[in-house]
């Protein structure tokens, strides 16, 4: 064995004296010390960023609005706080016409300042009034459990926290529902960018997508073409002369010896890949807490890669003996290897997927299936398949299925609710988002018109599921709480002709509200 261990030694001075592999190392020793310093910190989520109000011109003008009334109001302390050339800017507010830029660029500066008077103004402790926020309506557990401490007894972060919290409550319009605590990202000892409203979960998601998608390029494609490039000239300088008649001069045999530099260049790359792994998982672990031994896999799967693509080098080297033959043939297998696994995945994303059964439901004898598009299908017993149910032949429908069938991913706007069985009316339920009106419509098959789907009328506002109770009644879950189908959702709106023309009048709401009142107000 000993011979052969030579042979590998051999290997490992050729790629040392590789410029590309010290390159490749610098590289790497430099990207793991600009990457070390990066980390995180945790803050309370207080002040206002950029994103954190929706359509700030208009909040500007609810404020000035609401402030030019006499009673008392949040919008009025906050004008009552600012000061006075701020104050007369933010009354003398308006949208610019087309063209104005000189109002444009007035807009773009009042915005700026006001959001910033409005971050100092959440600092203070004298921001919230209880006059001024009398009638607004705390609905955080959070507001309510530091609405039982004085003001003058919280903490600096407490007050910046509950000033954001009875903003959000005053314009829940405007300023959304934060969570409690934001990321801050860090550089060294240096903030980087303003904070991120992202809960700790959230974050660790994040990172690990993020990290998954690095990954992929490190041990994917990037990663085994510098691989290639790096060990493609083993193999072709044992054909140099000298090289091969010094090799041959001791006892071994051909294939082993093929073996044996082959087995150096993958330990070569082994090595390599552990120092950048072992490194980039050290600065997750130690900066960002993300202890994910999982990330250590991506040596040995790296590894593996490597030793399939550098089996056509191998052999590109023997054939031609020349380095550049080596790459250039892997660079072509490599592009062989990707049309086959793109018509794979396309292949897969048209067809397969989009007939995938994602929804079983049993109407006492008959079982229907739902598959990725929202079609529905019932099982024929006598031809032992799936057959076409629940099929609505209007043009909008068409459409639709036209629409699912080219696109590659459907959207879940195209997709209908989930299908629920109405044992009492003995016909199916479902839900669609028109494309004309934007309104959820429901779809209603019985079981005697042999399941053909008929329109019929709206569901509550931010329907998001049907659920079937125990007693086989529908209940619809709403964005503002539930609702129980207590009418008949197939009933189309009544009309009167005036002058031969017909016209919708007010219909009866077959949904009965449940509860909870007052209203939730949930967000999906």
């Amino acid at each position: 064995m000993r011979p052969y261990f030579a042979v590998i030694q051999d290997a490992f001075r050729e790629a040392l004296a590789s410029r590309v592999l010290w390159v490749l190392l610098v590289l790497i020793t430099l990207l793991l010390a600009l990457l070390a310093p990066v980390g995180y910190r945790q803050q309370v989520t207080s002040g206002l960023s950029e994103g954190s109000v929706r359509n700030l011109p208009q909040f500007i003008e609810h404020v000035r609005d609401q402030a030019r009334q006499d009673e008392p109001s949040p919008a009025k302390r906050i004008m009552a706080l600012l000061d006075e050339p701020l104050r007369s800017d933010v009354l003398a507010f308006k949208m610019p016409g087309e063209g104005e830029m000189g109002g444009a660029l007035k807009m773009l500066r009042v915005m700026g300042s006001f959001r910033e008077a409005l971050n100092r103004l959440l600092e203070r402790r004298d921001f919230y009034d209880a006059n001024a926020w009398g009638k607004t309506r705390l609905v955080s557990d959070e507001a309510r459990e530091l609405a039982k401490k004085q003001v003058a007894a919280m903490s600096e972060a407490e007050v910046g926290r509950w000033n954001r919290l009875v903003l959000e409550a005053a314009f829940p319009d405007f300023i959304p529902a934060s969570p409690p605590t934001s990321l801050r990202f860090r550089y060294l000892w240096y903030d980087l960018g303003e904070p991120l409203p992202f809960r700790q979960s959230q974050f660790e998601s994040l990172l690990e997508s993020i990290v998954e998608r690095v990954t992929r390029w490190l041990v994917g494609t990037l990663g085994v073409f510098i691989a290639i490039l790096v060990t493609a000239a083993i193999i072709p300088q044992t054909f140099d002369p000298g090289s091969l008649a010094l090799l041959l001069s001791k006892p071994v045999r051909r294939s082993l010896l093929f073996l044996a530099k082959f087995c150096g260049g993958c330990m070569f790359i082994l090595l390599n890949a552990s120092y950048l792994v072992l490194g980039l998982w050290l600065i997750l672990a130690l900066r960002f807490g993300l202890w994910d031994a999982r990330i250590l896999l991506c040596i040995p799967v790296y590894v593996f890669m490597f030793a399939i693509y550098y089996t056509v080098s191998a052999l590109a080297g023997v054939l031609w003996r020349n380095a550049i033959a080596s790459v250039i043939v892997s660079i072509l297998f490599w592009l062989v290897c990707f049309v086959v696994g793109a018509g794979k995945a396309g292949v897969e994303q048209l067809v397969l997927n989009k007939t995938r059964i994602t929804e079983l439901v049993v109407a006492k004898d008959t079982l229907l299936s739902v598959n990725e598009m929202g079609l529905t299908n019932r099982w024929d017993d006598k031809q032992g398949k799936w057959v076409d149910a629940f099929r609505a032949e209007n043009e909008e429908a068409m459409q639709r299925r036209v629409a699912l069938t080219i696109i590659p991913q459907v959207p879940s706007e195209l997709r209908p609710l989930n299908l629920v069985y109405d044992a009492p009316g003995d016909r199916l339920i479902t839900a669609t988002r028109s494309l004309r009106s934007g309104q959820m419509v429901m779809s209603i098959g019985p079981r005697a018109k042999d399941w053909a789907a008929d329109s019929g009328v709206g569901t509550p506002l931010g329907t998001m599921a049907l659920l079937r109770e125990a007693d086989g009644r529908i209940l619809a879950v709403s964005t503002f709480g539930l609702y129980r189908l207590a009418g008949d959702p197939n009933a189309n709106a009544p009309s009167m002709k005036v002058f031969g023309f017909s016209l919708p009048l007010p219909a009866r709401d077959p949904f009965a509200v449940v509860g909870p009142e007052p209203p939730l107000g949930m967000f999906s």
